[in-house]
């Protein structure tokens, strides 16, 4: 990532910014369906790229929705922890000053 000109890395930044809440209502839908897979595969993806990107605070978030379920935690029991994620990915999208968790 950081070989990248620094264009290139405020685009791809932006994008997976625009996109995590599109993932987060995803998310959203899958705890409605009690869809444990999906979920878990979300979660997993906004953690590694939320790492990628220096937004801890959303990788920390999505990383423990991933480990309590592959570690046995009922979809349903994570409502609260979806929530915190999707006001992150809201917030990191919000304001001029651009991304920021």
């Amino acid at each position: 990532m950081e070989s990248l000109p620094e264009r290139e890395r405020a685009r791809l930044l932006t994008d997976f910014v625009e996109g995590l809440v599109e993932r987060t209502e995803k998310m959203e839908a899958a705890l409605a369906e009690r869809d444990a897979d999906e979920l878990t595969y979300l979660a997993h993806s906004i953690h590694g790229t939320a790492y990628l990107f220096s937004l801890p605070e959303i990788a920390q978030a999505a990383g423990q929705i991933e480990r309590d379920l592959r570690g046995g935690t009922p979809p349903e029991q994570l409502a609260p922890a979806v929530a915190r994620l999707s006001q992150l990915c809201r917030a990191a999208g919000e304001g001029s000053g651009g991304p920021r968790a």
